[in-house]
């Protein structure tokens, strides 16, 4: 119980970070990996005492007093898994170098950690910090080949063989760093690659909504000098159609995400467009978590455009403040209901409204979505309700 006790304070207490931050959880990890290095270190000097080697059983225990030193200095401040690294990286290389002079070690083992150093040294420290450690510990293999030379202590290596794990330190040293520079230089490269492909997909929205903004702007000028209202109607409605879809790269441009739209953010940015125009009142209920591709995000766009343009111009005279609901939910997992719906007038069997170019345009939209069906009813208004399916990511 007071062990267990014990291992709790020290792996968490003392930490200087929020429990809810990462900092906090790596400081933890870096107190769990200094704990399982010390119950290894100390199994081992067990294991060299019962066997007699009293030499390598002190160097363990002085690798276990640095380690808990270093701890204790640095755990009233910000305890780092990159200091825990380090300290547990310097101690293995001092072993693994005193290893080859020290009578004790096995030879297989000596062999395999020698070798295997230069894999955790720039694994646990990069590119330039892995260098110098490389450097460090092939100086240490040639203070032990010099210590050979001289006949000082006992090597469980002959020189010869002491030469090759030189040149063969210093080969796989210079191996796993041509390797893990590739792999640095391709993250970077990757990195560049995504942040240019980020600016022009940006750019290019950006152009898109200017060059819109541009023709709507044409459009509306030309309207201007169009006295006839029948037909100068014809311009706004295009115009509308035109807001709609430049909203969508509008929303893309000033996004963080190019792979979907925030339907809820976009769907509100339209209802105010369209508020402008008319006195009836126009709500908009979305789900804030619902974000679609670009093309589905274009046809719902369009599809609320002309189905509130229509309840507008048909649903209420001209003296009458009526009302608008705009409503995209979300059934099921990438099934979403759009429902567009005035309490208006309804639709007669032949109007003009049924077998105009707006319900043409919605069916043609619907057909567009994936498993998308429509279907319009006129009781106490006219209610367009739209079933559609997105899979996650899909545009």
């Amino acid at each position: 119980m007071f062990c267990s006790h014990w291992c709790k304070r020290f792996v968490r207490d003392n930490i200087d970070y929020p429990e809810d931050s990462i900092e906090y959880k790596r400081s933890v990890i870096a107190n769990l990996i200094t704990v399982f290095a010390v119950l290894v270190l100390a199994l081992d000097i067990y294991n060299n005492l019962a066997h007699g080697f009293d030499t390598l059983a002190v160097l363990e225990l002085f690798g276990i007093v640095i380690i808990l030193i270093n701890n204790m200095l640095f755990r009233t401040r910000r305890v780092r898994l990159e200091t825990t690294s380090s300290i547990l990286v310097g101690v293995i290389s001092g072993l693994a170098i005193l290893s080859l002079h020290i009578d004790g070690f096995e030879r297989d083992s000596a062999l395999f950690w020698t070798a295997s150093l230069p894999i955790y040294v720039f694994a646990q420290h990069g590119l330039k910090r892995g260098i110098r450690w490389s450097v460090l510990n092939a100086s240490g293999i040639g203070v032990v080949l010099l210590l050979s030379a001289f006949h000082i202590g006992d090597p469980i290596f002959p020189a010869g063989l002491l030469i090759q794990m030189f040149i063969g330190y210093v080969a796989i040293s210079f191996v796993v760093y041509y390797f893990e520079h590739m792999r640095v230089d391709y993250e970077v490269r990757l990195a560049k690659t995504a942040r240019e492909r980020e600016v022009m997909l940006r750019e290019l929205h950006h152009r898109v909504k200017n060059n819109m903004q541009v023709i709507m702007s044409l459009l509306w000028l030309q309207s201007e000098k169009i006295e006839e209202p029948k037909y100068r109607k014809y311009f706004t409605e295009n115009i509308g159609r035109l807001r709609a879809m430049a909203m969508v790269h509008e929303n893309l441009y000033s996004a963080e995400d190019f792979e979907d739209i925030d339907m809820h953010h976009y769907l509100q940015m339209l209802t105010l467009n369209l508020q402008k125009i008319s006195a009836v009142q126009i709500h908009c209920e979305c789900e804030k978590s619902i974000r679609l591709g670009i093309r589905n995000a274009l046809s719902i766009g369009l599809i609320v455009n002309e189905g509130v343009t229509n309840a507008i111009k048909y649903a209420y005279d001209d003296t009458e403040h009526g009302e608008v609901l705009i409503k995209l939910v979300q059934r099921g997992r990438g099934s979403y209901d759009l429902i567009v719906r005035d309490y208006g007038k309804g639709l007669p069997e032949r109007s003009e409204t049924s077998e105009g170019i707006g319900m043409m345009l919605i069916t043609d939209l619907v057909k567009g979505l994936d498993n998308g069906t429509c279907d319009i009813a006129s009781d106490g208004g006219v209610t367009i309700t739209i079933t559609f399916e997105a899979k996650d990511g899909q545009a």
